[in-house]
């Protein structure tokens, strides 16, 4: 899955459920650091919970704080773990 695919989204997640304000006006809203934006551990907790819905990743919140620090950095996270666990259920034996 393509990360560019996955921050667009994030992006339109973040705006319609006020994790970002809509009167975002920085000029590269992926790459622009969360504190930024005002994001707080709640606004953080609530995008790990639409991220678990939309894509099924779980991201610990730790993250957040040690390497997930902008949009894009967390798309990036998102595609890696897809990714690992497609390639997992294609390893995986069938049992039939």
């Amino acid at each position: 899955m393509d990360h560019q695919i996955i921050v667009q989204r994030l992006v339109e997640i973040c705006l319609e459920d006020g994790i970002l304000p809509h009167r975002t006006s920085h000029p590269d809203i992926a790459n622009a650091d969360f504190s930024h934006y005002g994001a707080d551990s709640m606004s953080l907790v609530f995008l790990q919970a639409l991220i678990e819905e939309e894509w099924g990743v779980r991201v610990p919140i730790s993250h957040f704080a040690a390497r997930l620090r902008n949009l894009n950095s967390v798309a990036i996270y998102i595609a890696e773990q897809v990714m690992t666990a497609s390639r997992t259920c294609a390893a995986a034996p069938s049992s039939a």
